[in-house]
């Protein structure tokens, strides 16, 4: 199987991976960003300097020859790391769980909704299955990541239940917000502006 190396669009770590992964979206496994598996030519090493020729000193009849040391041995390259490769919505396990839309949500992102759009969101995410993540949406790229942030502009609290109503579509966030159901602190704009720049998945 031939190999390739791509490199993550997010923290610029190098990996060797089969050809097949081109095109595919993967999981950086150092960073947990996402990126599409693109092939990058790998730099060619300087050729080493030769080394300046050394003059042997005169033999000396009473000692014996010194035997030239051995050739120093090859270190072996640590393994390639393992590469998690995004599974989609609509082949993940029943019932879906508020991670599932979270580890898939650049395979709805829209990026030229996305242009002009700065949002940095902190998910609370509360009840079962819950938990806590945050997007960050800037010059038409999409960041997600596990875990809250407290410097983010717009936090975020909800039901995991409401969260899963929402993103289905099953209901509007205005709405949720009006009932209670979804509490914002922080810019309430941009996150206004972050619903254009998803599309609503195919899922029952």
């Amino acid at each position: 199987m031939d190999k390739i190396i791509t490199q993550c669009s997010h923290c610029n770590a190098k990996f060797k991976l089969g050809s097949e992964k081109v095109g595919k979206k993967i999981r950086c496994p150092k960073c947990k960003g996402v990126f599409v598996v693109q092939e990058v030519a790998a730099k060619a090493k300087p050729a080493p300097e030769p080394a300046p020729p050394q003059v042997a000193p005169p033999p000396k009849p009473e000692e014996p020859k010194v035997a030239p040391a051995p050739p120093p041995v090859a270190e072996t390259p640590p393994p390639a790391p393992v590469v998690e490769e995004v599974v989609p919505l609509k082949k993940r396990p029943r019932p879906l769980q508020v991670k599932d839309f979270f580890e898939t949500q650049h395979m709805r992102f829209i990026a030229e909704k996305a242009e002009g759009v700065n949002a940095h969101i902190s998910y609370n995410i509360t009840g079962d299955a819950g938990g806590q993540w945050t997007v960050i949406i800037r010059n038409g790229e999409l960041e997600v990541n596990e875990g809250a942030d407290p410097a983010a502009k717009s936090h975020v609290k909800m039901t995991s239940k409401s969260y899963l109503k929402i993103a289905m579509g099953k209901l509007d966030s205005r709405v949720a917000f009006m009932l209670g159901k979804l509490k914002i602190k922080g810019d309430k704009a941009s996150l206004a502006s972050v619903r254009q720049c998803f599309k609503v998945p195919d899922v029952k």
